[in-house]
């Protein structure tokens, strides 16, 4: 080409009496321009829509980045080079859990740093959460704390720089999730929080699910951690049923609203405050009912959310009917504990069919505020 470019630029004699074979030469240039600026602003449109792709120092593309066919999505040991070649920890079983951190030198080759999150998992207590926010660690570029850390609720008065050092190591390539589902009731001013010491771009996550069902899974939780529970501003109340917590005898039969392990179920309530602070854009509502029947659809709707790179597919995952819930099946099985999955108690028909009343206007409200269907609403 450079042996063309002289002979347009500089003609001998001999072109200079043959224009036609100079046009021929100077349109062939053009058009290998031409293509050169068209692959480049391809790859470039691929760069903005990828979110991951990365840019050598030299401004080329790493095509890598946007191969549809990634191996470690399916290839184990692909699957661990891709989790842990570049990333802060070592490689660890389960792959969600990261325990043990790379020595000093390879933390500042890779860059690692204890990040502010991109994203928080700020609700709803018993829907779901643990397991969303254990299946989103098992991506290659996500990382989140294993304690849920409590900052914006209870650990406020130690700093951002306390928060900070609850967070993961992360690399560049990587993202940080946390996850804290009481965030989403109180104190009410965690919004306001968030967005001013986090960041103004942060992204929030809520897992919502029936809650007449979350509303008996969050007390049979509190019956095996502390009996009769009830502290100050919360006004948890837990007497020997279900049905004498939930219920009012003293007022005819109704519901009990300030118990808060009722009030949480009024999603619509506790999500206004939460869209006077952040744009619809950076709030992603997970239905918590289709992603305990159906986790890959709802995954896929957070790794969109997020701008990751896609990787889950149904191979990561199988349903165990003992636990009744999805299990990981990728890179190894794995099942949460114990504590996940209880036997629910049986509740009372009427008490049941009261609740159900109760919520029914505000799933409606919620549906129309969030312009979102669930599954759960109207089927009670």
């Amino acid at each position: 080409m450079t042996l063309v470019f002289r002979y347009v630029a500089y003609p001998r004699r001999g072109f200079r009496q043959n224009s036609f074979i100079s046009l021929i030469l100077l349109l062939s240039l053009l058009a290998y321009l031409y293509y050169i600026a068209s692959v480049r602003l391809k790859e470039l449109d691929e760069h903005q829509a990828g979110g991951l792709a990365e840019l050598g120092e030299d401004g080329s593309i790493h095509h890598a980045a946007f191969q549809t066919d990634w191996k470690a999505k399916y290839d184990r040991d692909e699957y661990i080079y891709e989790k842990f070649n570049r990333s802060c920890y070592l490689p660890n079983s389960p792959a969600y859990l990261l325990k043990t951190v790379v020595k000093e030198a390879a933390l500042r080759e890779r860059s690692c740093e204890r990040r502010l999150p991109n994203a928080i998992i700020a609700g709803v207590r018993k829907c779901g959460t643990s397991p969303l926010m254990n299946f989103l660690n098992l991506h290659p570029h996500v990382v989140g704390p294993g304690p849920e850390p409590h900052y914006f609720d209870a650990q406020y008065d130690k700093g951002i720089d306390w928060y900070r050092y609850q967070m993961p190591f992360s690399a560049p390539h990587q993202i940080t999730i946390e996850k804290t589902p009481t965030y989403f009731i109180h104190p009410h001013d965690v919004p306001s929080k968030i967005r001013m010491d986090v960041s103004l771009n942060v992204k929030i996550i809520f897992i919502l699910c029936d809650p007449v069902y979350r509303l008996v899974s969050d007390y049979l939780e509190w019956t095996i951690k502390q009996p009769k529970f009830s502290v100050g501003m919360r006004h948890k109340y837990i007497a020997e049923t279900f049905e004498k917590s939930v219920i009012e005898g003293d007022r005819f039969g109704t519901v009990n609203m300030f118990n808060e392990i009722v009030d949480v179920g009024v999603y619509v309530k506790h999500l206004i405050r939460w869209f006077e602070y952040f744009p619809p854009n950076q709030i992603l509502i997970i239905d918590g009912d289709l992603f305990k029947v159906d986790p890959i659809s709802e995954l896929q709707r957070v790794e969109t959310f997020l701008e990751l790179r896609p990787f889950f597919q149904s191979d990561h995952f199988y349903f165990d009917s003992t636990k009744n819930f999805f299990c990981l099946a990728f890179p190894n099985k794995h099942c949460l504990g114990s504590n996940k999955g209880r036997t629910h108690p049986d509740v009372d028909e009427g008490v049941q069919k009261k609740l159900c009343e109760y919520y029914r206007p505000f799933d409606a409200t919620l549906s129309k505020m969030t312009e979102q269907s669930f599954s759960w609403v109207g089927k009670c």
